[in-house]
C-alpha cells in the first residue's frame, strides 16, 4: 500500500497576487546579490500607531529572533493594478522587519527576471 504525502508550497500573497516562494528561491539561486536599503520598505509594513494600527504586511514579532539575516530577501517584478511595474519582496518580510528593529541599513537580496517573476506567479 503506497502513502498518500502532501507537500505545503510557500507562498506569498498581496492586493490579490499570489506567488510561488519555493519556486522563485530556486529560480533566484545562482542569480548575483544586491544589497536592499531597509527604510526604502518600512512604509510596507504594518505597525501600531498613537492613533490605532497602520495597515500593511503583517509580521509576527515573536518570530522577528528567529530569522536569518543574511539569507537574501527575494524580489519580483509585479505589475500593479495602476498598471505600473515595480518590484516586490515575496520572500524576506520577517527579515526586513527585524533589520528595521536592529538598525540594519541593508540586507542582501536577488531579483528574479522579468520571465522568472512571470513564473512564479499562481
Amino acid at each position: 500500500m503506497s502513502q498518500k504525502t502532501t507537500q505545503f508550497r510557500e507562498t506569498f500573497s498581496i492586493l490579490g497576487m499570489s506567488f510561488d516562494v519555493d519556486l522563485g528561491n530556486q529560480l533566484a539561486e545562482n542569480l548575483p546579490l544586491g544589497n536592499l536599503p531597509v527604510d526604502a520598505w518600512k512604509s510596507w509594513l504594518s505597525a501600531k500607531t498613537s492613533t490605532g494600527f497602520k495597515p500593511g504586511i503583517y509580521t509576527n514579532e515573536d518570530h522577528l529572533d528567529n530569522v536569518d539575516l543574511e539569507k537574501p530577501l527575494l524580489l519580483a517584478l509585479v505589475k500593479f493594478p495602476s498598471g505600473t511595474t515595480s518590484p516586490m519582496i515575496i520572500d524576506g518580510w520577517h527579515r526586513l522587519a527585524r533589520a528595521l528593529r536592529d538598525d540594519v541599513d541593508s540586507l542582501p537580496a536577488r531579483m528574479l527576471s522579468p520571465e522568472d517573476s512571470r513564473r512564479v506567479r499562481i
